[in-house]
């Protein structure tokens, strides 16, 4: 379930055990001697950890350039494989966890236990230690289970997996007003998600009509057909979510605003980086060049159109996130600071786009 998070209102990232939060090591050491970690370590691959290696190269060197404050953080990461859970971002082992002695790859300890999660698959924080933590899936586990789909055939989907879940971490961390009063509604969200009908006709293709109307906003060449696409999107936007109350008895607004804000942002997070990548002079790491399946970020001119692509093509609850992020690319048309208050008040990402786009009291929109 995409709503089964549990985490803290704690800082994540104030580790001060840690003087480099995100300097790894550019080339992967040798994996353990140690015999009694031969089974783990065989588990937690070089070709996995060369993917989180340059995932926080990305975050370190682009963060910056798409959330202030972003490329400093200290990401907490507990790897899940099938047998074992392996963890690093802190000093010491946690409760529960063992030190893999002699493992030197990343540069900083790794930590492993025998694996607990149930689910199969993991993509989702959770706590380890009474403190927020990523916990995902390893790599070799995300190309099997997406071993029928386009996603997850080349390195780099999981690579901008881990930076777009890097970042849901820093948001709900950073937002605690946004963070508390989700954790109030966090019960009411998981049952709207199991409730949310995805299936239905009507609902998909005014969810379709939103998503083109986004689409235009985003590639209008002035600031007026930017407005009137926005504000089309947002009377169909309203009138759906009311005729899904009169048909279900149910308001999913709260649930949209929440997978827009969460999802949608990270996805944003993702292709802004990518957009980071390609137009600057980034380089990958020497160990991301020895993993067979990357691709030196050749899909990346491609990415925002394949993510936009989401809007016409998804009956799930990933056009939730590919809502959110195609509102947050809108958004920075416009001339206010619409980031900072993602950060600091109680506002969905449909709330900022209609007070920006208002003509009266907020923003005007930005030439491009």
């Amino acid at each position: 379930m995409l709503l089964s998070i549990l985490f803290s209102a704690g800082d994540a990232f104030a580790d001060e055990s840690c003087s480099h939060p995100l300097h790894f090591s550019a080339t992967l050491a040798r994996s353990p001697s140690n015999e009694g970690n031969a089974g783990p370590a065989r588990e937690l691959t070089s070709s996995c950890l060369a993917c989180f290696v340059e995932s926080f190269k990305i975050i370190r060197e682009c963060g910056d350039k798409v959330w202030k404050g972003f490329g400093a953080m200290n990401v907490r990461a507990n790897i899940v494989t099938p047998h074992y859970e392996f963890f690093f971002g802190d000093a010491d082992a946690p409760e529960g966890y063992a030190l893999l002695s002699g493992d030197n790859r990343i540069g900083r300890p790794i930590f492993y236990k025998k694996r607990e999660y149930r689910r199969e698959f993991v993509s989702t924080i959770d706590p380890v230690a009474g403190r927020p933590a990523l916990f995902i899936s390893s790599k070799e586990v995300f190309e099997k289970t997406y071993s029928h789909s386009p996603l997850y055939r080349i390195a780099e989907d999981y690579i901008f997996t881990i930076v777009g879940q890097c970042f849901q971490l820093y948001l709900r961390t950073k937002n605690t007003v946004y963070t508390e009063k989700i954790n109030a509604l966090l019960p009411e969200l998981e049952n709207l998600e199991k409730k949310y009908p995805y299936r239905d006709t009507v609902n998909a293709n005014i969810l379709k009509l939103e998503g083109e109307q986004l689409i235009e906003a985003y590639q209008a060449k002035n600031t007026d057909n930017t407005r009137e696409s926005v504000l089309t999107m947002l009377r169909f936007r309203q009138m759906r979510l009311r005729e899904m109350q009169d048909k279900w008895g149910i308001d999913f607004t709260p649930y949209e605003n929440w997978m827009e804000w969460s999802l949608g942002l990270s996805k944003y997070t993702e292709v802004q980086c990518a957009h980071s990548i390609i137009s600057g002079n980034y380089k990958p790491t020497a160990v991301m060049t020895q993993v067979s399946n990357f691709k030196r970020y050749g899909f990346l001119k491609n990415k925002i159109h394949f993510e936009l692509g989401r809007l016409s093509s998804t009956r799930n609850s990933l056009i939730h996130a590919a809502i959110g992020m195609t509102e947050a690319l809108v958004l920075d048309r416009t001339s206010i600071d619409w980031k900072e208050a993602i950060f600091r008040h109680d506002s969905s990402l449909n709330d900022i786009l209609r007070e920006s786009f208002s003509g009266k009291d907020g923003a005007k929109p930005v030439e491009r």
